[in-house]
């Protein structure tokens, strides 16, 4: 293949691999909204709930009867146990409330964006062989090696050295609260999982976008190259160009 057919497949798949991360970054849930945050209980009229400092209590959200959320048993007025199910919960409607997050949505969403990861991965996996081929073919013979080492090196520097620290600020920017625990220092209980879900897609979008617009200068530049650099017409070394005319010389006689 030529140079300008290699590149404009590449550019083909990562198009397609952009279009697959627009499509994920649609795809989630609504962020579950959580009742009576901090000091809820004591803006009540129930004066038994006002020695109660829910303001101390860390996350611990439970699932109410009525369907709701609660930031913790105390903000929902639970007075008894055993965890995980608490009743005695003048707050909710039905009295009681179980531990965890309400899960009032199907899992179809989780298929559909796994499916479309799937065919993501399946792209990128087949735009490695041509990106492959055009960085060998465009690099001499006795510079592949040294291009191959400057590579790996860039890609280390620039993606998989810096690439967990941007992505771990990344997540930590989406966090709506933190808690403590003890020899473990600070953690997320509960992040805005639609603004996670746009800020990673658009970080990984943005990249593709970058990779898109070199390749397209590649293009650009190879739109009239018949050939790669590296197929140019090598010269014929002297011992072959001998052995060549001792062998014309023999058959002329």
């Amino acid at each position: 293949m030529t140079p300008f057919i290699t590149l404009a497949i590449i550019v083909a798949l990562y198009v397609l691999v952009v279009i697959c991360l627009i499509v994920g970054m649609l795809l989630g849930y609504e962020q579950p909204e959580i009742l009576n945050p901090l000091d809820s209980v004591r803006n009540t009229n129930q004066s038994r709930f006002l020695s109660c400092d829910c303001a101390a209590i860390q996350y611990f959200p439970v699932c109410g009867a009525d369907g709701r959320n609660y930031f913790s048993p105390c903000h929902a007025g639970c007075m008894e146990g055993p965890f995980p199910t608490f009743s005695n919960c003048s707050l909710i409607a039905g009295g009681t409330a179980e531990f965890g997050l309400c899960s009032t949505e199907s899992y179809n969403m989780v298929w559909i964006y796994s499916v479309i990861k799937f065919i993501q991965s399946f792209l990128d996996a087949v735009a490695m062989m041509p990106v492959f081929v055009v960085f060998l073919r465009s690099a001499s013979e006795e510079h592949k090696a040294l291009a191959l080492g400057i590579s790996a090196a860039s890609t280390s520097i620039a993606a998989w050295i810096p690439g967990p620290v941007i992505g771990g600020k990344l997540i930590d920017s989406t966090c709506l609260i933190w808690n403590t625990a003890a020899n473990a220092g600070a953690y997320c209980s509960q992040y805005d999982i639609t603004a996670q879900r746009f800020k990673l897609h658009e970080l990984m979008i943005g990249f593709r976008c970058c990779a898109l617009l070199i390749l397209s200068a590649a293009i650009f530049k190879a739109k009239k190259l018949r050939r790669w650099n590296s197929e140019e017409k090598k010269p014929v070394l002297p011992e072959k160009e001998f052995m060549m005319t001792n062998r014309e010389n023999a058959i002329a006689d």
